[in-house]
């Protein structure tokens, strides 16, 4: 009979009960999406870095012997060591105006690579006047394998055959600089050489700016610090630095913690108006249904069973509420992920199913529909039989706001008087309907405000920092 009674009156009053599943479903669409996402993001992250072999540690030289690295790799604490030649050069594509800088890494051949090894789509640069570039780069200039790219250097023009695009774990996320936030694809580029490539462009033979180490497991940064310093401080030693503190990690990592961070925060805000929202409703229906809940009682219904039949109303609207926010943020998942691609240099990223953040999901949907009821129910335990049989008595008037309101009461009629009364004798509800609009505009003016955000950093980057 209960069930039944659960029934009608969610049917009675649909229009409110969807308004609790549609927040719900919006907080629970949130945590889906977001929570499939980054957790496809940083798997998919952790997965490229360790078959790449992702370096540790990194150092930046003025310049040293190549063979050198024979030499540090027999440090303590240090399992691996490469040497390479880095240089950022002008470079030059048909058809294109823009100023184009590319950094070029001299790699090694696929057989000798051990660190921070390349995802090639096409053919490795073994020869002299061959190129890879990264696959944004790639796409900006809409060019093809065998296109022709001129690099300036030493006063003169080389121009070097591509043959393919390359993802390095060294470079996620490409921007020329710490400074510069968003990437420039068309005008930044990294592309891998072969050491013959960068001997005729440089000059140069033998020689490396930068040394890429990994170190033992179990030893951190600071165990071999000082050691690299003495060996490299003759060499011109300009900087060396964890992985941690490589640009493309450290901005990797830090969408990851503010994705799931926002995964977190942002369902919680739909939540908790949910559950205010299901409470005001509740305590409503009870009050209106005072007699019956009497007559119940009366019958010989527990409070136990009573609570759990209001309860009963909460558990729908939530798992309902849940069940169609969590497919919605499945599907939804599917485009943050190619979002992701857009600005991070990764294989194709799988979301796919995960148990552990829809049981999360609905956990918390259900959980919310139950504290919202049970928020608006709980007052049951308190009513005897023969005293919820009969109308609730009229609360005394211990203060009434429109008697201290002196002149500006005539700025409201008979029904305004009576709704400030009812406003100031309920403050609790009062509290939830203020919070709620808050909370509701206030997403709104943030949500509004990040074009105009996005275009302040646009134009400051691009009038204030860098001066073209």
């Amino acid at each position: 009979m209960l069930f039944q009674k659960a029934k009608r009156a969610i049917l009675s009053n649909k229009r409110s009960y969807f308004a609790c599943m549609f927040l719900i479903a919006v907080g629970v669409i949130m945590k889906t999406a977001l929570g499939i996402a980054v957790s496809g993001l940083e798997k998919s992250t952790l997965e490229f870095y360790k078959l790449n072999n992702l370096a540790d540690t990194y150092a930046t030289l003025q310049s040293m012997p190549a063979d050198y690295v024979d030499t540090l790799e027999k440090i303590p604490g240090i399992s691996s060591a490469e040497s390479r030649y880095i240089a950022e050069m002008r470079a030059e594509v048909a058809g294109s105006e823009d100023t184009i800088t590319l950094k070029l890494i001299a790699v090694s051949s696929s057989e000798n690579a051990k660190l921070n090894t390349l995802d090639i789509t096409g053919e490795a640069p073994e020869h002299r006047g061959e190129i890879l570039v990264n696959p944004a780069f790639f796409q900006a200039h809409g060019l093809s394998p065998g296109d022709a790219v001129s690099i300036m250097s030493r006063g003169k023009e080389y121009e070097f055959v591509l043959t393919g695009t390359a993802i390095s774990p060294e470079y996620v996320y490409i921007t020329k600089n710490i400074s510069q936030m968003l990437p420039d694809e068309a005008g930044f580029g990294i592309g891998y050489i072969s050491a013959d490539s960068m001997e005729l462009l440089t000059g140069y033979k033998g020689l490396a700016n930068s040394v890429i180490f990994k170190r033992e497991a179990g030893v951190s940064f600071d165990e071999v610090k000082l050691r690299l310093e003495d060996s490299l401080s003759r060499f011109g030693l300009k900087e060396l630095f964890d992985k941690k503190d490589l640009p493309s990690y450290f901005f990797l990592d830090l969408e990851i913690s503010s994705i799931r961070a926002m995964s977190s925060s942002m369902p919680t805000v739909f939540l908790l108006l949910a559950v205010a929202v299901l409470y005001l409703m509740l305590k409503r229906v009870i009050d209106q249904e005072r007699t019956q809940i009497g007559t119940m009682k009366a019958f010989g219904y527990s409070n136990a069973q009573l609570i759990f039949h209001y309860l009963t109303y909460g558990a729908i609207t939530g798992a309902i509420g849940g069940a169609a926010g969590t497919l919605l943020g499945y599907m939804l998942s599917g485009p943050y992920l190619e979002m992701f691609l857009k600005f991070f240099m990764l294989p194709p990223l799988e979301g796919g199913f995960d148990p552990k953040i829809i049981l999360q999901a609905m956990a918390l949907a259900v959980c919310s529909g139950l504290l919202g009821a049970y928020a608006g129910a709980r007052k049951i335990i308190k009513l005897a039989p023969a005293e919820a049989m009969r109308p609730e008595s009229p609360k005394p008037v211990r203060f009434d706001i429109v008697k201290h309101m002196g002149v500006f009461k005539r700025l409201f009629s008979s029904r305004g008087s009576m709704s400030i009364r009812s406003i100031a004798r309920n403050p609790v509800r009062s509290i939830f309907v203020v919070v709620s609009i808050m909370f509701s505009f206030g997403i709104i003016t943030i949500v509004g405000s990040f074009s105009g955000l996005i275009d302040k950093m646009i134009f400051s980057q691009l009038e204030d920092i860098q001066h073209y």
